[in-house]
């Protein structure tokens, strides 16, 4: 009962074995040959190698993950996010191993995993959702009437995509055809369902989520929300918490709902909801990822808590401490999430040989990073490679010291997403 298999890489793999270590378990890390060279594959207890080539050969290859946490003697496997994270089947054949899923139940991720699903979980508990179809489409001719009430542009979505993948917005009524074609093949080739629904879509509407905690006893609490509006190609680039200018009591209303759904689901680990909000004030349920979230440090420096403990607590069984239930943000957390990517060329990844790293140090600050000099950043995998974490009093002193901070992170050998980030955080329209 004392190993606990890591399913992950680099600075996902690095923080959960930082607090899985500290509660006095040995990790077991995996890595591909890509990957030999950084940070993760030298703090565990042990390291396995899973071979060389992409994720789907490597990190996406249950057979061998499974193996090798027989062969190590692990009693428990902690995914992360990405990779195998939100993959039901996989939940439901690590706990039919015997091994101990650190995570919500398969059923909760099967039902999250699917939007429509979703969409009608949160109707009946008295979430709000968009205007939208509660079943796959068809045929066009059957959501006709439908679109044409929402008096604006539709949003075309894959019932089991994500990412931004299998989306299309339709300003053009004339367009439904097309874009349902083309959404539906893009949703059976990314994720092997052609199924696709339709809602109405929001212009201009910030990207807010609520954290919440469940346990194996029908107990639920929330750590807040996060903004998380900065985006590039629907993939986050910088989140903070709390969120700023938003109305205190709208947002309570809406956790108090979130945090009594949680309980009606009997959901039972570490869950993140989220909500499109409109100019206009009102919140719609977008989705729910059912794992720890990548922005979960900004949380983490606002509520003085550890969110990876308390997911492992939770599967171990124990209730929600009863001090949980009352705690409140303190102070303002802002997180850049640093990419090996070209601004100046369209966000294009840039892998390559790191050649010199310097970061800075403060107090009440965090990086989180898998880079070693002379490591390389894979071609094979997601191109983030850092994250910087900060804390102050207030959202302004919190800005400044992100842009101080970030002035001296020096990533040498490859283009980085640094500028970019010093850049946004002059614009008017942020701060």
């Amino acid at each position: 009962m004392r190993k606990i298999l890591i399913a992950n890489r680099g600075e996902c793999a690095l923080r959960l074995q930082k607090t899985l270590s500290a509660m006095g378990y040995q990790c077991v890390m995996l890595f591909s040959e890509e990957d030999h060279a950084s940070k993760h594959c030298s703090v565990g207890n042990q390291a396995y190698s899973l071979g060389s080539g992409p994720s789907s050969e490597t990190y996406l290859n249950q057979e061998i993950i499974f193996e090798i946490a027989k062969l190590s003697g692990c009693f428990g496997i902690h995914p992360g996010y990405g990779f195998l994270a939100e993959n039901s089947s996989f939940a439901h054949e690590c706990e039919k191993a015997g091994l101990l899923w650190i995570g919500p139940s398969p059923k909760l991720i099967q039902l999250f995993g699917d939007k429509i699903a979703a969409r009608n979980a949160m109707k009946l508990r008295g979430v709000p959702i968009l205007p939208g179809s509660m079943e796959p489409i068809k045929n066009i001719d059957s959501i006709q009437d439908l679109v044409a009430q929402f008096q604006g542009p539709a949003l075309l979505k894959a019932a089991g995509g994500g990412g931004g993948k299998g989306m299309r917005i339709v300003r053009d009524p004339r367009l439904l055809e097309e874009s349902f074609t083309q959404c539906s093949s893009e949703s059976l080739k990314s994720f092997g369902d052609p199924r696709v629904f339709v809602e109405r879509y929001v212009e201009k509407a910030r990207h807010i989520e609520i954290q919440v905690l469940g346990d194996k006893h029908g107990n639920a609490c929330h750590f807040g929300a996060r903004e998380c509006s900065v985006q590039r190609r629907h993939q986050k680039v910088l989140e903070e918490s709390p969120v700023p200018d938003l109305d205190a009591d709208i947002l309570q209303e809406l956790i108090v709902g979130v945090v009594d759904a949680t309980r009606d689901l009997g959901y039972d680990s570490l869950g993140t909801y989220e909500f499109l909000l409109t100019p206009e004030g009102e919140f719609f349920f977008l989705e729910t990822n059912t794992r720890l979230q990548v922005e979960h440090s900004v949380t983490e420096l606002t509520y003085g808590i550890d969110l990876v403990e308390l997911q492992m607590r939770s599967a171990l069984g124990e209730s929600i401490d009863p001090a949980l239930f009352s705690m409140s943000p303190r102070g303002w957390a802002i997180e850049a999430r640093i990419y090996a990517e070209d601004p100046l060329e369209n966000f294009a990844p840039s892998p390559g040989k790191v050649e010199m790293i310097k970061m800075p140090d403060e107090e009440e600050m965090r990086i989180d990073s898998y880079l070693r000099e002379g490591g390389e950043v894979p071609v094979f995998f997601d191109p983030m490679v850092a994250k910087t974490t900060v804390w102050a009093r207030n959202r302004n002193a919190a800005v400044l010291k992100l842009k101080r901070v970030l002035g001296n992170f020096h990533l040498g050998g490859f283009p980085t997403n640094i500028s970019f980030h010093l850049w946004l955080l002059e614009q008017d329209a942020f701060l």
